[in-house]
């Protein structure tokens, strides 16, 4: 019996994939393992070990959707992508774990701990480079926008890798064993390796805005369902960045990082809505209830305290007083009807037009259908409704013989 010579390929990529899944399936265990025990030994409820344990299953999400996409589409670039940052940032979370447990407890040390640390060290730019270089660039069909922006991810790949090799012979402390010294460290070579890991930085940088304004452009180039798949990494993407400030403010809490560490889960649960295309279309109306009830809360917010301060100018109570709190709640729950009406439709109007028209045609049918008395013109009203809101290839109504008369 003959055997498809590109479907054993297919099989071979699945079964690749298959492995590489469970490589991050194992690291996950062993760092949430480690992250549990050094909790137990250390008992501080101020300790970030909670937040480092979410971060770490959120970043499974990763080889776990790429490998959903493999199982389905084996050749897909971007779901080799995911598999690879999967597994980095799971590497990352075992070895910084392990160091940080071996190190940082007053157990006996676990063998090479030093050792781990500094390649847990090491691996954080290139997870920063895979994150927000390779998939900008390569996002949603694996292939650069145009030739020339092959120079930008070349340059990322060779700033990466020197920033990690440098990492590696770094004397100084090490991020995940504070206090200890690198053991493979090059004291001589300091000041070099000071400079490689500035200039490294400071190219990230610059190429983290390059592949930005390439997504912007392929944006506006795009069409259709491209379109659509763009928005859901654009929205996740944007979300995440918005936790930052909370990580950074909130970072002394046990807790602050929590946000960030969600928001991340949804990067590569987008990308798989993308690519795998389930409900693709649902992005429109997720982008304008999530502006619409920002706008309303922060609007809610505002007027909650600028009651407050109101009240406080005229009534003489105490700050705290209950009946301050009552009248100002009130006041913003009076509020939020008419306000969430208001703002939706002026959110829908810019981020939703689609839905904005639907909903505008079936009120105006709403208020025709009061007035109209003849069937066959309401019959044509109807189809008509039909046909702007929902495009479908065909429409057809049918009438009972006895209704026309």
């Amino acid at each position: 019996m003959a055997v498809d010579p590109g479907a054993a390929d297919l099989n071979d990529a699945r079964r690749i994939a298959s492995v590489l899944w469970a490589l991050a399936a194992l690291l996950t265990a062993g760092a949430l393992t480690l992250i549990v025990l050094y909790q137990i030994q250390i008992d501080d409820p101020r300790s970030q070990t909670f937040s480092e344990a979410v971060g770490t299953l959120a970043s499974f999400g990763f080889p776990t959707i790429g490998a959903v996409i493999l199982a389905r589409r084996p050749g897909n670039r971007i779901g080799w992508l995911l598999i690879i940052a999967g597994l980095s940032l799971q590497l990352e979370s075992f070895t910084g774990a392990y160091a940080t447990f071996s190190l940082a407890t007053a157990t006996p040390g676990l063998p090479g701990a030093a050792g781990v640390a500094v390649i847990a060290d090491a691996l954080w730019l290139p997870s920063v480079t895979l994150a927000f270089v390779y998939f900008v660039l390569l996002f949603p069909n694996g292939k650069l926008l145009s030739p020339g922006w092959r120079a930008v991810l070349v340059t990322a790949t060779v700033a990466s890798v020197a920033w990690s090799l440098v990492t590696l012979i770094d004397p100084g402390p090490l991020y995940f064993a504070p206090g200890v010294l690198n053991p493979f460290g090059l004291p001589r070579a300091g000041a070099l390796i000071l400079f490689v890991q500035g200039a490294s930085l400071l190219i990230m940088g610059v190429l983290v805005i390059a592949a930005l304004v390439c997504i912007v452009v392929r944006i506006r180039r795009s069409r259709g369902a491209e379109r659509h798949q763009l928005k859901w990494f654009v929205y996740v993407a944007a979300v995440t960045v918005c936790t930052v400030p909370i990580a950074i403010a909130f970072n002394d809490s046990p807790y602050g990082a929590l946000p960030l560490e969600l928001a991340t889960a949804g990067l590569p649960i987008a990308i798989g809505i993308s690519i795998l295309r389930y409900r693709l279309y649902d992005i429109d109306r997720i982008i304008s209830r999530t502006v619409a009830y920002g706008v309303l809360t922060a609007i809610l917010a505002g007027a909650y305290l600028a009651v407050i301060l109101v009240l406080q100018s005229f009534v003489p109570v105490d700050d705290d007083s209950p009946l301050l709190v009552a009248i100002s709640t009130l006041t913003v729950v009076a509020a939020f009807g008419p306000m969430r009406a208001r703002v939706k439709g002026v959110v829908d109007r810019r981020f939703n037009r689609t839905n904005y028209d639907a909903e505008q045609t079936i009120e105006e049918f709403g208020r025709r259908l009061r007035d109209e008395v003849e069937l066959e013109s309401l019959s044509r009203d109807l189809t008509g409704v039909i046909e702007r809101t929902m495009h479908p290839r065909h429409v057809s109504v049918w009438l009972k013989p006895g209704d026309l008369q």
